[in-house]
């Protein structure tokens, strides 16, 4: 509720007021490991998906390195992100 109730505001309010829109997700895929702590989806570990654990500054957990439980979500997320950025850059062109 911290993040994502104010994140959602935010986002609609943004939406609301500009021609270009607005986006916005939610990241809630568990890392076996963090779960058992606690943690449950701890905030930005996305970020290792994103990027791939060899090009994150450590941290990264098992569950996303090649052979964990997560490591097919890896080139998903790159390849939604590179095509978001991919259409932003072209919509924003074509205003």
């Amino acid at each position: 509720m911290r993040y994502k109730c104010p994140g959602t505001y935010i986002s609609s309010q943004f939406d609301a007021q500009s021609k270009s829109g607005s986006w916005n997700y939610l990241w809630n895929v568990t890392d076996p490991t963090q779960a058992a702590q606690g943690l449950g989806v701890p905030h930005t570990v996305e970020v290792n998906a994103i990027f791939g654990c060899a090009s994150v500054n450590g941290g990264c957990p098992a569950s996303y390195v090649p052979g964990g439980s997560n490591a097919a979500i890896v080139p998903v997320v790159q390849g939604y992100w590179t095509s978001f950025i991919r259409c932003v850059t072209l919509f924003q062109r074509d205003s």
